[in-house]
């Protein structure tokens, strides 16, 4: 998870020239990121359950450092759900 975040302001991925990265995976793995990033404090859908299939989001990934260690966050209150939901659908 932590490469991922790397690789999202590395000179690889050509952040500096673009406002935006899509990516597409598995909503366990999306389910871990936002439970590591979001922080404790946070109280949001995406922490507690996974995302359905064909399921988009938006959000904001910020970093900075603390004491010479690089930090990753994602920024409280960016998250959107495009397209979907988080957790599951209710039957009728």
């Amino acid at each position: 998870i932590e490469t991922f975040a790397d690789f999202c302001f590395s000179d690889v991925s050509n952040s500096s020239s673009c406002d935006a990265i899509v990516v597409g995976g598995h909503s366990a793995w999306f389910k871990t990121f936002f439970s590591a990033y979001l922080g404790r404090r946070a109280d949001h859908p995406s922490k507690r359950n996974k995302l359905c299939n064909a399921g988009v989001v938006l959000f904001q990934l910020q970093r900075g450092t603390i004491g010479g260690r690089v930090l990753y966050r994602v920024r409280p209150g960016s998250i959107q759900v495009v397209h979907g939901h988080f957790g599951k659908k209710e039957r009728r």
